[in-house]
């Protein structure tokens, strides 16, 4: 797919990431991140709904501005995606030196990043290169029955992580993998049951549980199947069943986390378990929970985390223009907006869990940097499908991705409306409008009359007002708006990378051999970035698998 290559992995057949060659070179390179960020954050901490109003301040510079409204819109998808030229191009002049630095910028953003190895130690980078997404990548196959009910991005997710896992657990030494929020257990199924793990599946909600181990014996009785209709031959590895534990990892205590395995001794061996702890698109914290207990738990062999939802990640220290998370350090619960209520929740959850660590920054070396919500929020943001709306709206004959992409300034005009409508009430109302069905099909006056009511706002004077007519200038522009948020769009892989090299970087400090690759198709699954650590020694390469079935390989 052309939108492969929208995190900037697109040299076929080269390596997909530029790796630094030891902790030193990775530290420089996630404080570059992190200036990238701080140098930015008036870009990338902007909401498109606060385009036209004082909160954001001016948006853009007045020559950014001019450039992207005389940008063509695959101009602008081709910009998403790290190919600039075209901005150049539909100028007609070279692009002012400010917006040909961010540029630039972004692209060292994409294509640096941390991905390094430990001290002295290139074995797990090596081991797991393979693993990496890229052009030429192809994982192993799998046998379809895995799959039976799985939407395609799921299974798209399990069988390029479950591969990673299984290199990294043989990488580690480890006897067993746990699989934190396991869901419905489709990953701990293809590690237990075609790779031959033990595993254990960490899920809190109880429905489902049950439906993962009613799915257990389904995929065993059709792999005993397949067993007999091949000749009797047991597939290889043995699989091996999976053990549920309907629990919550509250916290990285080592102690709390034995205590919620409650795992019996291996009396027939008597060896030590090692545990690879291995999460996919962890939720905010928990990817930090799981780094963090992979380097203080003695049983711990490794990690493999993908994280996702960063928006819920707690912080040591509040950005300067967060306000939520200023003002819940303040103690001032009046102030209600968007930003604040995220944080009094993830501080309530965190009170409740017992948790003191926050989930940002974990790493010694990025000790004092802070993000914020919404550029936490950003680094989640998916790029792929926001491109594929640009050249959708600009083939033509798709009125609704037109329609889609105008609602930007349309929201943005709303909320300055809803703002001059509630005067000083506005700094403590909570503006969320969020979407209005079928708003793309409206007119700009249908559509403030909708948003009005929404929020229970008398329009001026209590009578119908014609804002098209009103704001005919900015409803003119709305391109420049777009163009803003393909710029602040950019800024997304950067700042997920730079989440990723914190968790990588404590990994380091703790003495681990640690990794960061990117796993998943950014077109399908947006958050792709794994980090993986190991402790000791890595164990020797496995020798090549046993042919499998013909039905495995089908």
């Amino acid at each position: 797919k052309a939108t492969v290559s929208v995190l900037n992995w697109k040299s076929a057949g080269a390596p997909p990431m530029a790796c630094p060659s030891g902790r030193p070179a990775v530290e420089a390179d996630a404080r570059r991140l992190a200036a990238f960020a701080a140098k930015y954050r008036w870009l990338a901490g902007c909401k498109i709904t606060s385009y036209y109003t004082a909160a954001c301040g001016a948006p853009l510079p007045a020559a950014w501005a001019e450039v992207v409204r005389a940008a063509p819109l695959p101009a602008l998808a081709k910009a998403l995606r790290g190919d600039a030229a075209g901005l150049a191009d539909a100028a007609g002049a070279p692009l002012p030196d400010d917006l040909a630095t961010f540029l630039e910028e972004v692209e060292e953003g994409r294509t640096m990043a941390p991905c390094a190895r430990g001290d002295g130690d290139e074995a797990l980078a090596a081991r797991c290169a393979a693993h990496a997404h890229g052009p030429s990548a192809a994982p192993p196959p799998l046998p379809p029955l895995f799959f039976r009910g799985v939407k395609a991005k799921k299974a798209h997710e399990i069988a390029r992580l479950a591969p990673l896992v299984d290199e990294v657990a043989r990488a580690a030494g480890a006897t067993h993998v746990v699989d934190i929020g396991a869901g419905r257990g489709y990953l701990s199924r293809v590690l237990a049951q075609h790779y031959g793990w033990q595993v254990v599946a960490v899920e809190s909600q109880e429905l489902h549980v049950a439906a993962g181990k009613k799915l257990d014996e389904q995929v065993a009785a059709a792999l005993e199947k397949e067993r007999r209709k091949g000749g009797g031959a047991p597939p290889v590895p043995t699989p091996q069943r999976i053990r549920w534990v309907c629990a919550t990892l509250g916290s990285a205590d080592p102690a709390a986390f034995e205590a919620l395995l409650a795992e019996e001794p291996d009396a027939a061996t008597c060896a030590p378990r090692r545990y690879l702890l291995v999460g996919l698109h962890s939720c905010g914290d928990l990817s930090s929970k799981l780094a963090t207990l992979a380097a203080r738990w003695g049983a711990a062999a490794g990690v493999v985390v993908v994280g996702c939802c960063h928006m819920h990640t707690t912080e040591a220290e509040p950005a300067a223009d967060d306000a939520g998370t200023q003002l819940l350090a303040q103690r001032r619960p009046e102030c209600r907006d968007a930003s604040n209520v995220k944080a009094i929740h993830a501080a309530a959850q965190l009170a409740k869990e017992g948790a003191t660590a926050p989930g940002f920054p974990l790493s010694q070396a990025l000790s004092g940097v802070a993000l914020g919500t919404q550029l936490r929020e950003l680094a989640c943001a998916e790029l792929a499908g926001y491109a594929a709306r640009l050249e959708a709206a600009a083939e033509g004959g798709c009125e609704e991705a037109v329609g889609q992409l105008q609602l930007h300034c349309w929201r943005g005009l709303a909320e300055r409306i809803m703002r001059e409508a509630l005067g000083d009430a506005a700094a403590h109302t909570r503006l969320s409008v969020r979407s209005i069905p079928h708003a793309w099909k409206m007119s700009f006056n249908e559509y403030v009359a909708a948003a009005l009511a929404r929020m229970k706002i008398e329009g001026e004077g209590g009578a119908p007002c014609d804002y098209e007519a009103l704001y005919a200038a900015e409803l003119a522009a709305w391109q420049e708006v777009v163009g803003f948020n393909v710029l602040r769009l950019a800024c997304a892989p950067a700042l997920e990378r730079l989440l990723a090299a914190d968790r990588h970087l404590y990994l380091l400090e703790h003495g681990m051999d640690a990794t960061v690759l990117p796993v998943f198709d950014p077109a399908v699954s947006p958050r792709a970035l794994a980090v993986a650590g190991v402790k000791g020694p890595l164990s020797a390469p496995p020798a090549p698998p046993a042919k499998r079935r013909k039905t495995d390989e089908a």
